[in-house]
């Protein structure tokens, strides 16, 4: 789990992540291309991105306290990232994260993730949920 614009939002959270995980996709991509890597032991990563608001602070005991993020928008994330598997993608954002990044980068830039060649799948039942979301998949 990853989160940016915690504490303090910045006005490129959603274009650092998408930057991140591209950067993660292709860091796996060089591992798995050495040539020490290239028996059975491939690695395989499915990254899910949300964009929403979540609760921040301490989880747990006195004795065993965690400092997380928890909310719908957490939950979203991880189901994104379980659909991965579903729909054979590496990358999977909702479409209130495709707006939102649209939205930091400005009118003029068009669709930057389908010229990233992410495609759009609508009607998607996501677990726990009751009605269908639009996704993007790369």
């Amino acid at each position: 789990l990853v989160n940016f614009g915690v504490p303090d939002s910045s006005p490129i959270d959603c274009s650092n992540a998408l930057s991140t995980a591209l950067g993660l996709l292709q860091a796996i991509d060089l591992h798995n291309a050495t040539a020490d890597n290239k028996s059975k032991h491939v690695m395989k990563l499915g990254i899910g991105i949300h964009y929403g608001m979540a609760v921040l602070g301490d989880v747990g005991s006195k004795r065993s306290a965690a400092f997380t993020t928890i909310g719908d928008t957490i939950n979203v994330a991880s189901r994104l990232q379980t659909l991965t598997r579903e729909y054979n993608a590496r990358l999977i954002v909702s479409d209130e994260f495709a707006q939102q990044l649209l939205i930091e980068r400005g009118p003029d830039e068009g669709n930057h993730l389908r010229r990233l060649g992410f495609t759009q799948v609508n009607g998607v039942m996501l677990k726990g949920r009751q009605a269908e979301v639009s996704i993007w998949k790369l």
